[in-house]
């Protein structure tokens, strides 16, 4: 019998999980195979006797894009009840509970499983990024039980015991590091083409910051060249955006490996060690890369890193020292400990290399591919229009950066990469479709967005105006900001859209705080009127306390000016009149 891992990814943790999970498998000698769901044909499915599934949820609960056809074959009503009988299971469900419909995807597909005979051999992992420990907080004590059982059946006698010497050896790595001579390099093949999910290369052409100078947020609107009409988008569409790492980031790792120039500079290529392991994109690394550029555009060196990354290091480690408070860290008595050394200072990997700068100086290089996960894209509403700004593509950005108990202030990757974008400087995106469904023109909208959460609503707003500058359904558009003179953004736009009607929160320029829900409280009759009328709701920004504010307000609407029964808001949701696009 062999272990089966699939996996079904949106922005690639769920992949990293999966190839965890697969690692783990191989290190206690038990059979295994990794491989995306989309691979995974019903013919092939029903030949199945264990799989392990990680999913992802996308959007509004859905399913990673690539995996939906797959959760759409599997859900063909001819398929017979006892269709895998045959077949034990394991999902892990990948989430965050900041959105509505977290760990939807993964809870869809065990029901499903059930529901065709197919045997759970341990409950659903329901794994929270909101948790203190992020994913690990569902996820270690899952595999605890994962191989708890897989010890305890009869199915994989070979399988190693948790307390086996073998398992304290280090893991194989990922790759090998091949050089790469001058004259095999001027015979490279042509890179290969593209496939749609790739990212491009596009420029910068400004980077504006739109709020005041006094003010404490940095919000850029980032404009990037779009004149070959490559990147083609509609209102809610998202634009993912790799980011590099900093270069004080990319430093402090530099100088606790100890390299020479020689060694991060020489040409080279990664090799997998096992055919169940993905390459980074070509678009990523090229025919060939440097160590220098992995640790540039690559390697997560600014991820809060999680005891598999101490487990590794523990393992590698030459010091004596070094390696003994390194295995501390993974000791399920000393989780405290590692909660205040990592998440909650929010220390860094790079950080954590230069703690342990012994260990560090002695790591071989293959090994970075071990501890720092790929860098991941990160998502931002399109806040343009595509035919307003055609040859264009614009994003509303806020810098994040705060404090911890770090003597330097903590940045996001992401932001403060774009922040940090000059004009002329490439960057690589790629579109993905949106979380809202967006109603047709001919039908009115009320557009719920505080903050950045406005970008995508500047995109949908002057599509409908161009699209019908005549006589377009009407739109009300309810923006929310700490001040008109600090970030009021888009301020000289919103008049010069016809038929619609934008109110300002302003929460600080007054002695009492307005936010967007009072707005919308003061306007009950026209966002009834809307609403009768057919219009949809649409709500973008922080998954913190805003969006359940509105939703309470516009449950208050619909029983004081329409008689409504208690569950309005409920009945909105499901008809798709009523969306959410949040984010921590």
């Amino acid at each position: 019998m062999i272990i089966r891992v699939y996996y079904a990814s949106e922005t690639g943790t769920a992949a990293d999980v999966a190839e965890m999970l697969w690692r783990d498998c191989r290190a206690r000698a038990l059979p295994a195979t990794l491989a995306p769901v989309d691979s995974l044909a019903l013919t092939d499915l029903h030949a199945l006797e264990f799989a392990v599934f990680v999913v992802a949820t996308s959007g509004q609960g859905e399913f990673p894009i690539h995996s939906r056809e797959f959760w759409t074959r599997l859900r063909l009503k001819a398929i017979p009840s006892d269709y895998l009988a045959q077949l034990k299971y394991a999902v892990i469900s990948l989430g965050d509970s900041s959105y509505q419909k977290y760990n939807r995807a993964g809870r869809l597909l065990r029901a499903r499983l059930k529901s065709l005979g197919a045997g759970e051999v341990v409950p659903n992992a329901l794994c929270n990024d909101q948790h203190e420990l992020g994913i690990d907080g569902a996820l270690v004590p899952w595999r605890e039980q994962f191989f708890e059982y897989v010890r305890a059946s009869a199915l994989f006698p070979g399988v190693l015991a948790e307390d086996d010497a073998r398992l304290l050896l280090p893991p194989a790595s990922k790759f090998e590091l091949v050089d790469v001579d001058e004259t095999e390099e001027a015979e490279e093949v042509p890179p290969a083409k593209p496939e749609p999910s790739d990212f491009s290369a596009v420029t910068v052409l400004a980077n504006e910051r739109v709020t005041s100078d006094e003010h404490f947020q940095d919000t850029r609107l980032i404009t990037l060249d779009n004149t070959s009409g490559s990147l083609s988008y509609r209102p809610g569409d998202v634009l993912m955006v790799h980011p590099n790492n900093p270069e004080e980031t990319v430093d402090i790792v530099i100088a606790a490996l100890n390299y020479t120039d020689e060694q991060l500079d020489r040409r080279i290529r990664l090799r997998p060690t096992d055919a169940n392991i993905k390459l980074p994109p070509r678009w990523m690394i090229g025919e060939s890369t440097t160590l220098r550029e992995c640790l540039r555009r690559v390697l997560d060196l600014q991820h809060i890193p999680k005891k598999s990354f101490f487990e590794i290091l523990s393992k590698v480690s030459t010091d004596e020292m070094e390696r003994d408070r390194l295995r501390e860290f993974t000791l399920p008595e000393n989780l405290d400990e590692l909660l205040d050394y990592t998440t909650r200072a929010r220390r860094t990997a790079a950080e954590v290399l230069r703690d342990f700068f012994r260990t560090a100086a002695g790591l071989p290089p293959q090994r970075l591919f071990d501890i720092f996960p790929t860098i991941r894209a990160r998502a931002f509403s399109i806040a343009s229009c595509p035919i307003t700004h055609s040859a264009q593509v614009q994003l509303l950005v806020g810098k994040v950066e705060y404090k911890s108990r770090m003597a330097d202030r903590r940045r996001g990757l992401c932001s403060t990469f774009l922040c940090r974008a000059d004009p002329g400087q490439q960057m690589f995106v790629r579109v993905r479709t949106g979380t809202f469904t967006m109603p047709a023109e001919s039908k009115p909208v009320i557009c719920v967005g505080p903050g950045t959460g406005v970008a995508p609503f500047r995109s949908l707003l002057h599509y409908r105006n161009a699209l019908s500058p005549t006589s377009p359904a009407p739109s009300m558009l309810f923006f929310g900001c700490r001040g008109r003179l600090t970030d009021y953004y888009f301020q000289l736009e919103w008049p010069l859209l016809k038929y619609n009607t934008t109110l300002v929160a302003f929460s600080r320029d007054q002695p009492e705080k307005v936010y967007v829900q009072d707005v919308i409280a003061n306007e009950g009759e026209h966002v009834w009127r809307l609403i009768q009328q057919g219009g949809s709701i649409l709500i973008a920004g922080s998954a913190g306390a805003m969006p359940k504010a509105v939703a309470e307000a516009i449950e208050r609407i619909g029983r004081t000016n329409g008689g409504e029964e208690e569950g309005f808001v409920d009945r909105l949701e499901k008809l798709g009149r009523i969306q959410y696009e949040t984010w921590d």
